[in-house]
Formats: C-alpha cells, structure tokens, sequence
C-alpha cells in the first residue's frame, strides 16, 4: 500500500538529481519513511499507518518513533506534532539500524561517532580474559 500511495504521488517520496527515489526502507520491525515535507503526504502515512495497526492488530510504538527533518530551518507545523514522536535535534547524532543518521552533521562529526562506537566495543573485548580449552573440538 505505502508503494501504491508512492507510485500514484499520494506519499511524496524524496527525489534527489531529478532521478533518484527514496520512499521506504523496511527491515523487521523497523521502518523508514523517506517524503517530502507537506501535510497531504503526513496524512497519507499517518492513515496508512492506522490501516496496519488495525490489520495486524498491533500498535506503533510513536514513543520510540522519530522524525528527522532535513532542508527545513523553522519549527514543524502543528500537523507534525500530532504525531508526537521524538522530532530529531539539528546537528545531532542518532542511530537508524545501527548506521548514524542526523541532520546538519559534519563528516568529522559522523567519523567520531562510528570511532566512538568502534572503541567501545573493543574495549569491551579487552575487559575478558578469553582462553582456548586444551584438547576441545569446535
């Protein structure tokens, strides 16, 4: 339904150079919704959304639900709110399946980010003392 609404113009999908489309990403239960900012397209997910949830007979979880707006320097509308997820700060680093994400991020800021991560996990690893048990068939 969400490619439907995308193919005949309902969900504005991003286009970038004219030719490029991002419209959604789905993997298990996380979801990314790539549209441009407008208030048809808002109402069109949001119904699509409340199609699903009364299908399927689950609830989207809105309290860890995000929406990170890129290219939009003023407050979102009301509209936006009455979504009332978390609206991603500017400059702010967030995570989507693992990857950063945000917008107005530096590539510095994107690169300190991933060596952070990196660093903790092998920090982690060197915390244990790891042994091989003699004589054991793996």
């Amino acid at each position: 339904m969400m490619k439907d609404a995308s193919l005949r113009g309902r969900l504005k999908p991003l286009t970038f150079s004219g030719s490029v489309v991002a419209d959604f990403s789905l993997f298990a239960d996380d979801m990314g919704v790539y549209s441009e900012l407008d208030e048809a397209s808002f109402r069109v997910l949001r119904g699509l959304l409340i199609f699903f949830e009364s299908v399927a007979g689950a609830r989207l979880n809105l309290h860890k639900s995000s929406a990170l707006i890129i290219g939009l320097h003023i407050d979102p509308s009301q509209w936006l709110r009455q979504l009332r997820c978390v609206i991603m700060e500017h400059k702010r680093v967030y995570r989507y399946l693992g990857a950063p994400i945000g917008s107005g991020l530096s590539h510095k800021q994107l690169i300190a980010h991933c060596l952070d991560r990196m660093t903790s996990r092998l920090n982690l690893w060197s915390n244990r003392l790891l042994s091989f048990k003699e004589g054991s068939s793996l």
